[in-house]
């Protein structure tokens, strides 16, 4: 590689920032994971796979948002109308919504995001900087671990403050 690894990851996190598509966005998270991959094999520094992560997590956070439009305009296929058993056959672009496939990302994938972007960036800092803290690189299946249980926890909350407004509703029935 002829370009160092800050130079690598500055030029992903510009390309992030720069980014105005979803293959643009999609570009600055390959460069990240290329810096990351990069970044172990030569045993950088903890922060420096930090520094990774978090354009990998902010671009990843981005596509989910980028999906959820385009599946809401219909650019984009959804799983329920338009997953298992699309007729592949029929190619022009007005007659059905792009797949993942076709835009070269993995579903199971965008349901990690979502559960990352749900969970919000502050979880995704929270576990980088436990890591860290640790002395040691963080991890993505860290911060989807995070995101999974921050998201169930505020899931059950609502649960719950739902069940006492239900409870007080009875209550004032005469």
């Amino acid at each position: 590689m002829t370009e160092n690894l800050p130079t690598i990851i500055t030029r992903a996190g510009q390309r992030l920032l720069d980014a105005r598509t979803s293959g643009e966005v999609l570009e600055a998270k390959r460069f990240a994971e290329a810096a990351l991959h990069y970044a172990k094999v030569t045993k950088a520094a903890n922060d420096t796979h930090a520094d990774c992560l978090r354009i990998i997590t902010r671009a990843e956070m981005r596509m989910a948002n980028e999906i959820d439009r385009g599946q809401a305009s219909g650019e984009v296929a959804r799983q329920d109308s338009h997953g298992r058993g699309v007729q592949s056959s029929v190619q022009a672009s007005d007659t059905r919504p792009t797949t993942c496939d076709e835009l070269g990302i993995d579903r199971r994938r965008v349901s990690e995001w979502r559960e990352i972007r749900d969970a919000g960036e502050g979880v995704v800092e929270g576990a980088i900087a436990n890591a860290l803290a640790e002395g040691r690189p963080p991890t993505k299946s860290e911060i989807l671990e995070d995101a999974k249980r921050i998201n169930a926890e505020r899931r059950d909350d609502k649960a719950q403050r739902r069940g006492e407004k239900i409870k007080m509703m009875s209550a004032a029935l005469p």
